[in-house]
């Protein structure tokens, strides 16, 4: 490996996985932070660190942030239907 500058890749939309070995293999080293969305599927890069198309030095870090699940809202309470017998005159 040389120690020189390298020009990001853009890994965004990968899958964490690639995203690592395409950064790896280009010289970086990876650190991945997770972010709770719905937007895109779990485990897809949604964003990084620097960003594609710079410069960086060989052996530097590229932080990634992969999505993960949102947790489901949460069910709205109903209120039970009354059981009461009816009352009569």
């Amino acid at each position: 490996m040389s120690s020189g500058a390298v020009v990001v890749p853009d890994v965004r939309g990968a899958t964490q996985a690639d995203a690592i070995a395409e950064l790896e293999s280009s010289g970086f080293r990876v650190l991945v932070t997770k972010s709770k969305t719905n937007e895109v599927p779990p485990g897809t890069v949604v964003k990084q660190s620097p960003i594609a198309g710079v410069k960086a030095k060989n052996g530097s870090t590229v932080t990634i942030t992969v999505a993960e699940a949102a947790p489901a809202p949460s069910p709205t309470p109903t209120t039970p239907p009354t059981t009461a017998p009816p009352t009569t005159p």
